[in-house]
């Protein structure tokens, strides 16, 4: 393949797909997930190009996510646990659908796997273990 492949442009396209058969209260969350969370992460770190989003990247993004705090109320507090991985799932579709049509050979989020935590709270993600 030459030349580079927009994220903003496939996300356009994947959520305009997207909205044919969500809700749009979905589809609104959905857009809110990848357009200002992730979209916006990228494009502070330069990555542009579809093509150059590694798993490291989407590990980074993982570990942002247990980090990130938003406004309440009077202050700040981090994002529910179920939120980060409502999040991290929507990324991982969306990669998905790139591999389905072909913008991506291999899928960067395919490494990164959900784990349970034994303890009863929510499940996390982390790196496939070879």
């Amino acid at each position: 393949m030459s030349g580079q492949i927009s994220i903003r442009k496939a996300m356009d396209d994947y959520l305009a797909i997207c909205a044919v058969r969500l809700r749009p209260m979905t589809m609104c969350i959905q857009r809110g997930y990848l357009q200002h969370h992730f979209l916006e992460w990228l494009v502070a770190r330069r990555v542009f190009d579809l093509r150059a989003v590694t798993s490291q990247h989407l590990e980074e993004y993982r570990v942002f996510l247990t980090t990130a705090e938003h406004r309440w109320r009077d202050g700040t507090r981090k994002i529910a646990a179920c939120t980060r991985v409502e999040r991290f799932v929507s990324v991982r579709r969306f990669f998905a659908w790139c591999v389905r049509t072909r913008l991506l050979i291999v899928d960067p989020a395919a490494t990164i796997v959900a784990r349970s935590r034994n303890d009863g709270s929510q499940r996390t993600f982390s790196p496939k273990r070879k």
